[in-house]
């Protein structure tokens, strides 16, 4: 039999390395269509701030220059890039902001600017940016930061568009003249939905020729003047302007000034559109906005307008007009969906013209009921100390209420309420008080109650006509009533508007059994606008509350449009069958009846609160949800209660949760066919926030799954796939976000038979420290019956990041994970298959790690393999598998969770193998690492570190990875040793001697002794001074020697 010797091992510069390091000085030609990053500190980790110039080309520099490489890294210094209108040019990304600063603009193309959320306020200056035919601008950025454009944007027909939450200020002539859209967003913060305005905003000399606008919800369209600014013409009064929701605000310093702006028509397409003047002019200067024109187009168009001063709209200093517009009749209000007031979310009044075609307040003087007799007036009623009973139907255009609310005082003793009043038996009332827990106990906000046993000075209340007192069981803090509209039985209130419009507090009431419905039988829209709104420390403004049924009018299909920014609260068995539209503000209902006849949508055209209220509990709705014009609807809870959707939640929008106290808060999204794509958040503070979807739609473009959006406490949130899910969930473009919130604990779950996959990249956008100042820990834990797949890489931002596997399922990691904490698998399965980790993993009992044949993973930790089990995945046939390739330690002694026949667990090193010993040879051995490819031989050297293969078996090192070999040791009078690394059983046919040589010529074996009577032995003691390391010692007797050279020979057999 013949053996085949192997060199003696040495070290050898990895020759890929010595490339990389050569091509990294290179200079490499940009290619078109390419995704470029602005970076500002060459070669250093992130993009540093704003600087340099943007020319054409760009020749990279330490100060600035563009890069692919979007962590910031790569050095730009020496490149050279010009621009083209294909690019998509970035200024920071996700969590890696570029900061605040100034990039000095050359003539430049650019396809589509975008600048990310983290970064600082930017300025691009002077020259031309020449745009793409269709050219985007993305700015996600807080409302405090704006970025900002002083170059011209030109293009002949460039369409441009404006996306994010971010403002873009433009504040030179533009010559781009195609149509541009502003799409901006908006971030639902609580239940009294905040609305962060992304736009353009044109000041200084800033104008665009642009052929048309189109606004969409939360888009803000800002033309700015300063003192001497009066006479720029921003916009072509040309170009028409489509709205879909979104704001056109002419914001101008006050003053003695004059500013005048003419716009182009304005046609209402969907949603609210807010027309404003954020500032008041005052010592003599006036303000006028005039818009070319005001449509609505469509039979059955359910848009709205406001239009707002913070002066108030006048004839003299705050001024905007319609042309063509003549008076309105008197009586008569310009319809139920406009309105104006101080603010967009500060509604008082109906809007009619004037002589002179300028919108001002209707300002009607409140009457009786009994004067409600023109059908297409329009009439104002004060709540006063009375309620309002209609005496017979009334048919009215539009109804505006001025809430007055009244203290009272109350004695839980007896369920007495005190106080100066007028009230009757039966009429129906609601209570506010300074502060949302400020309600006394038993009763609650959004509620109409009826009067009982009223007396000159007191009375009581039940929750229906001539029922049973309620037991009041405290007696709140400064609580206020508000006598409300008694609708009796036989009787309709035919209305197409309804409007609360009082800035203060105070709820209006329409109570039953009578039914608020059309005026005539022909359907149409009934506009119910709640003025204004304040949520936190203080109860709601001016909410309305309609217990009394809404149904149609006979043939004539109602739909209830809600406007404005408060709260409509729907109490009433309502049947009306033309579906909800939602312009704005915060929709309540309890109960699917709440919401009309059964399986009509609710269609939601701006950001809304859904079913929030402290004492609601459990909220139902079986029909479909449709989020337009990417709104986010949120669950908002103040109390432990939970909001199950049935029907199908669709369209571009997303969704939220939100709770704002302790406790916990539950949406359930029941439906198998949900196709919303918009984001998916969740925020409060000190609560659990539990979201079951039994289907998630995703797309390109779909929206991240947040945990701790914008802000959060010690939470616990958990995504799940619930268990009624009939598909399998697959995530290629959303991702899981872990917000800025310092939440700690969020769970991602499957309770469905199916299988959850995440094929993304976790995003990590956490900051470094919690609120005390403590570096932040944050978990997320992977759970459920069901199994799940998180494919992405999962990478830790500033702060670090655990997994927990919990609940009885198998989730499986594949993805290059570098998150640091600790990965604890306390029930079930963690399943890791290829990819690599830099976790400390540990096992509880009971739970098992699962590895999969052929895909070993690759860890940069350590694993505690003293408890759990061990499972495999696959078949083996090799007599070596390698499942794990540590650079740390592996302790414990793994077990198999289930027997394989003649095969067995190992620990090598830092290796864990699944080994066969009756089939150990150094071909099974081989076969075992299908990386090596083609260079299996015995003596190749596949990973280039000087150890052929045959040496890597007998030292049970993996041969596709680099490994240091021998270890020298130190020399003691006359001994040396040194170490290497020890497979505990090296293949059957591999055997290794060590020998001894004076001139690198003659080798002897250990313990012979040459002619010059020199002996060398060498004695080899295992797993010295650790397990799956050897310590060989060279003892020298006889003749000494000046010269000592060891090696170590290992053959094969048959070779």
């Amino acid at each position: 039999m013949k053996r085949r010797l192997l060199s003696p091992t040495r070290l050898s510069f990895p020759f890929a390395a010595a490339v990389a390091a050569i091509l990294a000085g290179l200079s490499v030609p940009k290619v078109t269509a390419a995704t470029l990053y602005w970076d500002a500190n060459d070669g250093e980790a992130g993009f540093g701030d704003a600087t340099g110039t943007w020319a054409a080309p760009t020749p990279g520099s330490t100060v600035g220059g563009w890069t692919t490489d979007r962590t910031g890294v790569t050095v730009v210094d020496g490149n050279s890039v010009t621009t083209t209108t294909a690019d998509v040019l970035n200024f920071g990304h996700a969590a890696l902001g570029l900061g605040a600063g100034f990039i000095a603009v050359n003539t430049v193309d650019a396809g589509d600017l975008n600048f990310a959320s983290s970064s600082g306020a930017i300025e691009l200056a002077g020259g031309a940016i020449n745009l793409a035919a269709v050219s985007t601008i993305t700015a996600n950025n807080p409302g405090n930061i704006a970025h900002t454009i002083s170059c011209v944007l030109g293009g002949a027909g460039t369409s441009l568009t404006k996306n994010g939450t971010g403002t873009i200020i433009l504040n030179t002539a533009n010559l781009y003249t195609g149509p541009t859209n502003i799409n901006g967003g908006t971030n639902s913060a609580n239940f009294n939905v905040i609305t962060t305005s992304g736009g353009f905003n044109l000041t200084g000399s800033g104008t665009l020729a642009s052929t048309g606008f189109t606004l969409a919800n939360g888009g803000t369209l800002t033309l700015s003047n300063n003192t001497g600014e009066g006479a720029v013409d921003r916009l072509a009064n040309t170009a028409g302007i489509t709205s879909r929701g979104g704001t056109i605000a002419f914001n101008n310093i006050p003053g003695p000034d004059f500013f005048g702006e003419t716009v182009g028509s304005v046609a209402l397409a969907s949603g609210q559109l807010n027309v404003v003047e954020p500032s008041d002019q005052f010592g003599g200067g006036s303000q006028t906005l005039i818009l070319g024109g005001l449509t609505r187009p469509g039979a059955s168009n359910t848009a709205a307008v406001t239009f707002s001063a913070a002066g108030g709209l006048n004839a003299g200093t705050n001024i905007i007009g319609i042309l063509g517009s003549t008076a309105t009749p008197a009586g008569q209000i310009v319809g139920p969906w406009a309105t104006t007031g101080t603010a967009a979310a500060v509604q008082t009044d109906y809007a009619v013209f004037n002589d002179e075609g300028q919108v001002v307040p209707a300002a009607m003087e409140p009457s009786g009921e009994a004067t409600w007799l023109v059908p297409t007036a329009a009439y104002t009623r004060n709540s006063g100390t009375t309620a309002t009973r209609l005496t017979a139907t009334r048919n009215i255009t539009a109804l505006r209420s001025l809430n007055t609310p009244f203290g009272v005082t109350i004695n839980p003793a007896d369920d007495v309420i005190t106080a100066t009043h007028t009230l009757q038996a039966g009429d129906p009332v609601a209570f506010s008080a300074n502060n949302l827990g400020g309600i006394p106990g038993g009763l609650a906000l959004f509620t109409s109650y009826f009067v009982v046993n009223p007396t000159e000075s007191t009375f009581q209340v039940s929750a229906t006509p001539g029922g049973a007192p309620i037991n009041i069981t405290s007696a709140g803090s400064a609580p206020t009533i508000t006598p409300g509209i008694l609708v009796p039985a036989g009787m309709n209130l035919g209305t197409l508007g309804i409007l609360s419009g009082t800035g203060g507090a105070g709820q209006q009431v329409i109570a039953g059994p009578g039914a608020v419905t059309l005026p005539t039988a022909t359907s149409g829209n009934l506009h119910v606008t709640v003025g204004s709104n304040t949520f936190g420390g203080a109860t709601p403004n001016s909410p309305v509350v309609i217990s009394a049924p809404i149904t149609d009018n006979g043939a004539g299909v109602l739909t209830l449009v809600k406007n404005g920014s408060g709260v409509l609260a729907l109490r009433g068995t309502n049947t009306f069958s033309g579906g909800i539209v939602v312009n704005g503000g915060n929709l309540i209902w309890v109960t699917d009846a709440n919401l009309g006849a059964a399986n009509v949508p609710v269609t939601i055209n701006a950001s809304t609160g859904l079913a929030g209220n402290t004492n609601i509990g459990a909220v139902t709705s079986n029909r479909p949800f449709i989020l337009n014009e990417g709104v986010i609807a949120t669950f908002a809870s103040g109390g432990s209660g939970s909001n199950t959707m049935s029907g199908p939640v669709q369209g571009s929008g997303g969704i939220a949760l939100f709770h704002g106290n302790a406790g916990s808060a539950t949406a359930n999204l029941n439906s198998t066919a949900n196709t919303f794509t918009g984001p998916i958040r969740y925020q409060g503070t000190n609560v659990g926030l539990t979201l079951n979807m039994n289907s998630v739609a995703d797309a390109p473009g779909a929206g991240n799954i947040t945990f701790g959006h914008l802000f959060g406490g010690a939470q616990t949130m958990t995504f799940n796939i619930g268990a009624g899910a009939t598909a399998p969930v697959t995530l290629n473009h959303r991702r899981i976000e872990l917000g800025v919130g310092p939440q700690v604990l969020q769970t991602i779950s499957n309770a469905s038979t199916q299988l959850l996959t995440i094929n993304t990249d976790l995003l990590d956008n956490s900051p470094a420290l919690a609120a005390n100042g403590s570096p932040l820990v944050k978990t997320l834990t992977l759970g459920g019956v069901g199994n799940g797949v998180f494919a992405g890489n999962i990478r830790q931002g500033a702060d670090t990041i655990r997994i927990t596997k919990a609940g009885t399922g198998t989730w499986t990691l594949s993805g290059n994970n570098t998150y640091t904490g600790q990965t604890v698998v306390s029930a079930g399965v963690l399943a890791l298959t290829g990819g690599s980790t830099a976790s400390p993993v540990s096992i509880s009992a009971g739970a098992a790690l699962q590895f999969t044949i052929g895909s070993p993973v690759t860890s940069s930790s350590s694993f505690d393999l003293n408890v759990g089990s061990i499972r495999i995945s696959g078949t083996p046939t090799a007599a070596s598998h390698t499942l794990i390739t540590a650079s740390s330690e592996i302790i414990g002694t793994p077990v198999l969770a289930a027997p394989i026949p003649g095969y067995e667990l190992r620990v090598e090193g830092t290796s864990l193998k699944l080994v066969n010993p009756s089939i150990n040879t150094y071909a099974s051995w081989i076969a075992g690492f299908p990386s090596v490819g083609a260079l299996t031989g015995f003596s190749d050297d596949p990973d280039n570190d000087g150890l052929k293969n045959g040496v890597e078996n007998f030292f049970g090192t993996a041969p596709d990875r680099s490994n240091p070999g021998i270890v020298p040791g130190a020399a003691t009078g006359n001994t040396f040793t040194f170490t290497h690394p020890q497979n505990a059983a090296p293949g059957s046919d591999v055997a290794a001697a060590y020998r001894w040589s004076k001139d690198l010529t003659t080798f002897n074996d250990s313990g012979v002794t040459d002619a010059a009577g020199t002996t060398v032995t060498l004695t080899a003691q295992p797993n010295t001074p650790v397990a799956g390391t050897t310590t060989v010692t060279a003892t020298v007797t006889g003749t000494a020697t000046p010269r000592l050279f060891l090696d170590l020979k290992v053959t094969l057999s048959g070779m």
